[in-house]
Protein backbone atom coordinates (compact mmCIF):
# COMPACT_ATOMS: atom_id res chain seq x y z
CA UNK A 1 0.00 0.00 0.00
CA UNK A 2 2.89 2.15 1.04
CA UNK A 3 4.34 1.98 -2.59
CA UNK A 4 0.96 2.57 -4.21
CA UNK A 5 0.67 5.81 -2.09
CA UNK A 6 4.34 6.96 -3.07
CA UNK A 7 3.70 6.61 -6.59
CA UNK A 8 -0.30 8.05 -6.95
CA UNK A 9 1.02 11.12 -5.11
CA UNK A 10 3.70 12.63 -7.80
CA UNK A 11 1.51 11.31 -10.82
CA UNK A 12 -1.92 12.61 -9.69
CA UNK A 13 0.10 15.98 -9.28
CA UNK A 14 1.77 15.35 -12.87
CA UNK A 15 -1.79 14.67 -14.16
CA UNK A 16 -3.06 17.89 -12.56
CA UNK A 17 -0.63 20.25 -14.34
CA UNK A 18 -1.47 18.36 -17.50
CA UNK A 19 -5.12 18.60 -17.37
CA UNK A 20 -4.70 22.57 -16.20
CA UNK A 21 -2.27 23.12 -19.00
CA UNK A 22 -4.67 21.46 -21.87
CA UNK A 23 -7.69 24.09 -21.10
CA UNK A 24 -5.29 26.99 -20.50
CA UNK A 25 -2.49 26.94 -23.17
CA UNK A 26 -5.18 27.04 -26.30
CA UNK A 27 -6.26 30.05 -24.49
CA UNK A 28 -2.89 31.84 -24.27
CA UNK A 29 -2.12 30.52 -28.27
CA UNK A 30 -5.08 32.05 -29.09
CA UNK A 31 -4.97 34.94 -27.22
CA UNK A 32 -6.18 38.13 -29.01
CA UNK A 33 -8.61 37.05 -31.81
CA UNK A 34 -11.95 37.36 -29.56
CA UNK A 35 -12.62 40.71 -29.26
CA UNK A 36 -15.76 40.50 -26.86
CA UNK A 37 -16.98 40.89 -23.25
CA UNK A 38 -17.67 38.24 -20.69
CA UNK A 39 -19.35 38.99 -17.31
CA UNK A 40 -18.43 36.30 -14.75
CA UNK A 41 -15.62 34.06 -13.10
CA UNK A 42 -12.23 34.28 -14.70
CA UNK A 43 -11.64 30.57 -16.08
CA UNK A 44 -15.17 30.14 -17.43
CA UNK A 45 -15.06 33.60 -19.04
CA UNK A 46 -11.39 32.72 -20.78
CA UNK A 47 -11.60 28.89 -21.27
CA UNK A 48 -15.13 28.31 -21.42
CA UNK A 49 -15.98 31.64 -24.00
CA UNK A 50 -12.14 32.28 -24.93
CA UNK A 51 -12.75 36.07 -24.10
CA UNK A 52 -9.63 38.13 -24.19
CA UNK A 53 -9.82 39.45 -20.75
CA UNK A 54 -6.58 41.17 -19.34
CA UNK A 55 -6.17 39.41 -16.58
CA UNK A 56 -6.68 35.91 -18.52
CA UNK A 57 -2.96 35.51 -19.79
CA UNK A 58 -1.45 36.06 -15.87
CA UNK A 59 -4.05 34.02 -14.74
CA UNK A 60 -3.09 31.30 -16.60
CA UNK A 61 0.38 31.55 -16.04
CA UNK A 62 -0.15 31.86 -12.16
CA UNK A 63 -2.79 28.86 -12.43
CA UNK A 64 0.13 26.76 -14.16
CA UNK A 65 2.86 27.80 -11.61
CA UNK A 66 0.79 26.83 -8.63
CA UNK A 67 0.85 23.34 -9.90
CA UNK A 68 4.20 23.21 -10.92
CA UNK A 69 5.30 24.12 -7.75
CA UNK A 70 2.92 21.43 -6.18
CA UNK A 71 4.26 18.76 -8.54
CA UNK A 72 8.26 19.53 -7.61
CA UNK A 73 6.59 19.36 -3.76
CA UNK A 74 4.52 16.31 -4.97
CA UNK A 75 8.07 14.14 -5.81
CA UNK A 76 10.20 15.49 -3.49
CA UNK A 77 7.38 14.25 -0.74
CA UNK A 78 7.36 11.09 -2.24
CA UNK A 79 10.91 10.74 -2.17
CA UNK A 80 11.52 12.06 1.10
CA UNK A 81 8.72 11.79 3.66
CA UNK A 82 9.24 14.54 5.56
CA UNK A 83 6.72 17.81 7.19
CA UNK A 84 8.02 20.48 5.49
CA UNK A 85 7.38 18.60 2.22
CA UNK A 86 4.04 17.64 3.69
CA UNK A 87 3.07 20.75 4.74
CA UNK A 88 4.09 22.47 1.69
CA UNK A 89 2.12 20.62 -0.59
CA UNK A 90 -0.78 20.86 1.59
CA UNK A 91 -0.46 24.67 1.72
CA UNK A 92 0.13 25.08 -2.17
CA UNK A 93 -2.61 22.43 -2.92
CA UNK A 94 -5.01 24.44 -0.50
CA UNK A 95 -3.71 27.93 -2.17
CA UNK A 96 -4.61 26.21 -5.82
CA UNK A 97 -8.33 24.80 -4.85
CA UNK A 98 -9.71 28.12 -2.95
CA UNK A 99 -7.91 30.82 -5.96
CA UNK A 100 -8.65 28.64 -8.92
CA UNK A 101 -11.29 26.50 -7.78
CA UNK A 102 -13.22 28.01 -5.95
CA UNK A 103 -12.99 32.03 -6.32
CA UNK A 104 -12.10 32.37 -10.23
CA UNK A 105 -14.99 29.53 -10.72
CA UNK A 106 -12.41 26.29 -12.24
CA UNK A 107 -15.35 24.70 -11.13
CA UNK A 108 -17.00 25.07 -14.08
CA UNK A 109 -14.42 24.45 -16.48
CA UNK A 110 -14.08 20.53 -17.37
CA UNK A 111 -9.69 20.73 -17.63
CA UNK A 112 -9.47 22.12 -14.09
CA UNK A 113 -12.51 20.32 -12.66
CA UNK A 114 -10.16 17.11 -13.77
CA UNK A 115 -6.96 19.23 -12.05
CA UNK A 116 -8.97 19.84 -8.64
CA UNK A 117 -9.62 15.95 -8.31
CA UNK A 118 -6.17 15.29 -9.29
CA UNK A 119 -4.88 18.34 -6.77
CA UNK A 120 -7.16 16.47 -4.08
CA UNK A 121 -6.07 12.97 -5.09
CA UNK A 122 -2.46 13.79 -4.41
CA UNK A 123 -3.01 15.71 -0.91
CA UNK A 124 -4.88 12.54 0.06
CA UNK A 125 -2.06 10.08 -0.46
CA UNK A 126 0.05 12.55 1.04
CA UNK A 127 -1.56 12.74 4.20
CA UNK A 128 -2.26 9.01 4.08
CA UNK A 129 1.34 8.44 3.61
CA UNK A 130 2.17 11.00 6.33
CA UNK A 131 -0.34 9.36 8.85
CA UNK A 132 0.79 5.98 8.43
CA UNK A 133 -1.52 3.74 6.94
CA UNK A 134 -1.42 0.92 9.78
CA UNK A 135 -2.37 3.99 12.40
CA UNK A 136 -5.64 5.06 10.42
CA UNK A 137 -8.47 3.72 12.64
CA UNK A 138 -10.83 3.23 9.83
CA UNK A 139 -10.88 1.45 5.86
CA UNK A 140 -8.41 3.27 3.68
CA UNK A 141 -10.75 3.50 0.82
CA UNK A 142 -13.51 4.99 2.66
CA UNK A 143 -11.78 7.71 4.06
CA UNK A 144 -9.99 8.54 0.61
CA UNK A 145 -13.64 8.56 -0.99
CA UNK A 146 -15.39 10.55 2.26
CA UNK A 147 -12.53 13.24 1.93
CA UNK A 148 -12.45 13.57 -1.63
CA UNK A 149 -16.60 13.97 -1.71
CA UNK A 150 -16.50 16.47 0.70
CA UNK A 151 -13.39 18.73 -1.10
CA UNK A 152 -15.14 17.91 -3.98
CA UNK A 153 -18.89 19.31 -2.06
CA UNK A 154 -16.82 22.63 -0.33
CA UNK A 155 -15.33 23.51 -3.67
CA UNK A 156 -18.96 23.50 -5.81
CA UNK A 157 -20.86 25.38 -3.06
CA UNK A 158 -17.84 28.14 -2.62
CA UNK A 159 -18.01 28.56 -6.65
CA UNK A 160 -21.53 28.98 -6.80
CA UNK A 161 -21.70 30.85 -4.20
CA UNK A 162 -19.29 33.24 -5.59
CA UNK A 163 -20.85 33.18 -9.27
CA UNK A 164 -22.37 35.92 -10.56
CA UNK A 165 -26.18 36.10 -10.20
CA UNK A 166 -26.42 39.04 -13.30
CA UNK A 167 -24.98 37.41 -16.24
CA UNK A 168 -26.62 37.40 -19.81
CA UNK A 169 -25.79 33.60 -19.99
CA UNK A 170 -27.04 31.35 -18.00
CA UNK A 171 -25.68 31.57 -14.63
CA UNK A 172 -22.15 30.39 -15.91
CA UNK A 173 -20.54 31.71 -19.31
CA UNK A 174 -20.82 28.05 -20.84
CA UNK A 175 -19.64 28.92 -25.07
CA UNK A 176 -18.74 32.57 -26.72
CA UNK A 177 -21.53 35.01 -27.07
CA UNK A 178 -23.39 34.08 -30.44
CA UNK A 179 -25.67 36.17 -32.45
CA UNK A 180 -28.43 35.98 -29.55
CA UNK A 181 -26.27 37.40 -27.42
CA UNK A 182 -25.38 40.38 -30.38
CA UNK A 183 -28.96 41.32 -30.74
CA UNK A 184 -30.15 41.25 -27.25
CA UNK A 185 -26.96 44.35 -26.92
CA UNK A 186 -28.34 45.70 -29.91
CA UNK A 187 -31.41 46.47 -28.75
CA UNK A 188 -31.72 50.80 -27.83
CA UNK A 189 -33.27 52.16 -25.10
CA UNK A 190 -36.68 53.77 -26.21
CA UNK A 191 -36.63 55.59 -22.80
CA UNK A 192 -34.55 58.41 -21.73
CA UNK A 193 -32.74 59.26 -18.28
CA UNK A 194 -36.21 60.62 -16.94
CA UNK A 195 -38.24 57.82 -18.33
CA UNK A 196 -39.62 59.69 -21.14
CA UNK A 197 -40.72 57.36 -24.05
CA UNK A 198 -38.34 58.98 -27.22
CA UNK A 199 -39.98 56.21 -29.64
CA UNK A 200 -37.58 53.58 -31.38
CA UNK A 201 -38.02 55.07 -35.23
CA UNK A 202 -35.23 57.07 -34.66
CA UNK A 203 -32.57 53.78 -33.98
CA UNK A 204 -31.60 53.34 -37.68
CA UNK A 205 -28.24 51.56 -38.70
CA UNK A 206 -26.57 55.06 -39.05
CA UNK A 207 -27.57 56.50 -35.49
CA UNK A 208 -26.83 52.90 -33.83
CA UNK A 209 -23.11 52.91 -35.59
CA UNK A 210 -22.51 56.30 -34.27
CA UNK A 211 -23.39 55.66 -30.90
CA UNK A 212 -21.77 52.62 -31.03
CA UNK A 213 -24.65 50.34 -29.69
CA UNK A 214 -23.75 46.95 -27.70
CA UNK A 215 -20.26 47.89 -27.61
CA UNK A 216 -20.52 46.83 -24.28
CA UNK A 217 -20.15 43.15 -25.60
CA UNK A 218 -18.63 43.66 -28.98
CA UNK A 219 -18.01 45.89 -31.53
CA UNK A 220 -21.36 45.66 -33.66
CA UNK A 221 -21.88 46.74 -37.26
CA UNK A 222 -25.41 47.47 -38.09
CA UNK A 223 -27.02 47.54 -42.06
CA UNK A 224 -30.62 48.59 -43.36
CA UNK A 225 -33.30 46.08 -43.07
CA UNK A 226 -32.65 45.57 -47.10
CA UNK A 227 -28.71 44.43 -46.32
CA UNK A 228 -28.20 41.25 -45.43
CA UNK A 229 -26.22 39.76 -42.10
CA UNK A 230 -23.56 37.81 -42.97
CA UNK A 231 -22.06 37.56 -39.69
CA UNK A 232 -22.97 37.58 -36.06
CA UNK A 233 -22.04 40.68 -35.31
CA UNK A 234 -23.34 42.64 -38.40
CA UNK A 235 -26.80 42.94 -36.86
CA UNK A 236 -29.63 44.02 -39.66
CA UNK A 237 -32.17 46.41 -38.16
CA UNK A 238 -35.27 47.96 -38.52
CA UNK A 239 -37.23 51.08 -37.29
CA UNK A 240 -40.26 49.48 -38.06
CA UNK A 241 -42.39 53.04 -36.38
CA UNK A 242 -42.29 54.41 -33.27
CA UNK A 243 -43.32 51.77 -31.12
CA UNK A 244 -41.76 48.50 -32.98
CA UNK A 245 -38.19 47.73 -33.57
CA UNK A 246 -36.90 44.56 -35.01
CA UNK A 247 -33.34 42.97 -36.37
CA UNK A 248 -31.88 39.81 -37.40
CA UNK A 249 -28.28 38.49 -37.13
CA UNK A 250 -26.63 35.27 -38.92
CA UNK A 251 -25.81 33.41 -35.98
CA UNK A 252 -22.64 30.76 -36.02
CA UNK A 253 -24.58 27.76 -36.81
CA UNK A 254 -26.29 29.34 -40.22
CA UNK A 255 -29.72 29.93 -38.19
CA UNK A 256 -31.71 33.45 -38.55
CA UNK A 257 -31.84 34.98 -34.53
CA UNK A 258 -33.95 37.39 -34.75
CA UNK A 259 -35.79 39.88 -31.79
CA UNK A 260 -38.48 42.30 -31.87
CA UNK A 261 -39.35 44.90 -29.11
CA UNK A 262 -42.59 46.37 -28.97
CA UNK A 263 -43.93 48.60 -26.20
CA UNK A 264 -44.35 52.77 -25.83
CA UNK A 265 -44.23 53.34 -22.29
CA UNK A 266 -42.52 51.55 -19.60
CA UNK A 267 -45.45 49.09 -18.25
CA UNK A 268 -45.69 47.99 -22.16
CA UNK A 269 -42.48 46.03 -23.46
CA UNK A 270 -43.04 42.61 -24.97
CA UNK A 271 -39.56 41.45 -25.61
CA UNK A 272 -39.31 38.53 -28.38
CA UNK A 273 -36.58 36.18 -29.50
CA UNK A 274 -37.63 34.64 -32.80
CA UNK A 275 -36.34 32.20 -35.04
CA UNK A 276 -37.42 31.59 -38.66
CA UNK A 277 -40.73 32.47 -38.16
CA UNK A 278 -43.29 35.07 -38.21
CA UNK A 279 -44.28 37.67 -35.79
CA UNK A 280 -47.16 40.14 -35.59
CA UNK A 281 -46.58 40.10 -39.32
CA UNK A 282 -43.55 41.02 -39.78
CA UNK A 283 -41.54 38.21 -42.15
CA UNK A 284 -38.04 36.76 -40.89
CA UNK A 285 -36.88 35.61 -43.87
CA UNK A 286 -33.48 34.27 -45.64
CA UNK A 287 -32.22 36.04 -48.13
CA UNK A 288 -30.63 35.57 -52.03
CA UNK A 289 -28.62 32.46 -50.53
CA UNK A 290 -28.53 30.46 -47.85
CA UNK A 291 -25.37 32.17 -45.92
CA UNK A 292 -27.35 35.58 -45.35
CA UNK A 293 -30.14 36.82 -43.78
CA UNK A 294 -32.41 39.71 -44.14
CA UNK A 295 -35.26 41.38 -42.49
CA UNK A 296 -38.59 42.19 -44.70
CA UNK A 297 -40.85 44.83 -43.44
Amino acid sequence: MQRFLTWLEPASAVAGLLAAAAGGLPYLADYGHHEYACWGQLLPCIINTKADIPAGVPGIWLSLGLLAGFTTVAFLHALQLRRLFHYALLVIGAAYLVAFIVVEGGFFVAAYQISAVCVMVACLAAITRQIGVRRLRIKRAGLAVSSLVVLWLFSGVGAFALAPRDLFWPLIPSEPPDAQDSLRFAVPAGWDASGTFIGFDRFTADELNRIHQGSKLRPLRFVTAGTPSTRLDTVSVNPIDRCTWGAVALSSSGRCDAILTVGCHPGNRDWKDVVGSLVSGKAWSQGASSGTVRLQS
